[in-house]
């Protein structure tokens, strides 16, 4: 709401809230149909990780143009990408590990 106060006009504001919310939901959706495996813990962590790359990347650089190339919609991809594969990585190697012996199985 303070942001609609704030901007000087509507389309900002729209446009911050697609790009949120369009590319952080992509990544999920197309590594789940890829993948097939994954789970809300990889797709809390991509949501999670895209969105506070994106405010970061618009609060950061000068008119929230990006680093260069790489604008925020690519940071959010890049950063939603980076925590869907990091969670389900880390997933799939917890779950490979030997059981831990406890006082019953000696």
């Amino acid at each position: 709401m303070g942001m609609a106060i704030v901007s000087p006009s509507v389309v900002a504001p729209l446009r911050i809230f697609y790009s949120l919310v369009g590319l952080s939901f992509f990544v999920p959706v197309v590594a789940g149909l890829y993948r097939g495996r994954g789970g809300a813990p990889e797709v809390f962590t991509s949501i999670a990780a895209g969105i506070a790359t994106d405010l970061t990347v618009r609060l950061v650089t000068e008119d929230g143009a990006g680093f260069g190339v790489v604008t925020p919609n690519l940071a959010v991809l890049i950063a939603a990408g980076a925590g869907f594969m990091c969670v389900a990585i880390a997933r799939s190697l917890r779950s490979r590990a030997p059981a831990a012996k406890t006082d019953e199985t000696l």
